[in-house]
């Protein structure tokens, strides 16, 4: 799991709140901690071999594990893990790289509406590791900002599995070349 906790791509959310779930999460920072726990939680439950690195300008890593030990770890990295600098995303994806291979796969969250790290998505993919992108999406209907659909394009051109999680109660519906739009 790559958690992307750039300053740049991080943002507060309208003070809006349609919903018990979202009372608590307040910007796209903590859903993206909070999609990471419940992807790690799900991942560890079935006995998988998890991974952390959260990007900041100070990354943090924990190396892949399955252990009830590495649960915890996860957990606890999660709670204290805030934005800190800037580290872009290819970057991040670029050091990481070497440590993947055919039977691993990289999955990456993040709010960033950049799409300067999709080249090193498909530096990964062509190598056939599997990448799947869950974009954190703050944007509201009507707000008339594309940069998310379009990065999410270029993203299902490199190859890569992406799902937008949305932050509102807004349209739920099926997007073009990816997953449902979820909310939390």
């Amino acid at each position: 799991l790559l958690l992307d906790l750039n300053d740049t791509s991080l943002r507060s959310l309208p003070n809006v709140r349609r919903g018990v779930a979202n009372a608590v999460l307040d910007s796209t920072e903590e859903f993206a901690v909070a999609v990471t726990a419940s992807l790690a939680d799900r991942a560890l439950a079935d006995g998988r071999k998890v991974g952390l690195v959260v990007n900041r300008s100070m990354p943090v890593r924990l190396l892949p594990d399955s252990s009830q030990r590495q649960w915890s770890r996860i957990f606890e990295t999660l709670a204290v893990a805030t934005s800190f600098g800037h580290r872009p995303l290819d970057e991040a994806i670029s050091a990481e790289s070497s440590r993947l291979s055919r039977m691993t796969s990289l999955i990456v969250i993040t709010a960033t509406r950049d799409a300067g790290w999709v080249k090193a998505v498909r530096g990964l993919t062509e190598r056939r590791i599997p990448v799947c992108v869950v974009l954190i999406d703050d944007a509201w209907e009507g707000d008339g900002d594309d940069s998310l659909t379009i990065l999410e394009q270029s993203l299902v051109s490199a190859r890569s599995k992406v799902i937008r999680y949305a932050t509102s109660d807004r349209d739920v519906g099926p997007q073009s070349g990816s997953e449902r739009r979820t909310n939390i």
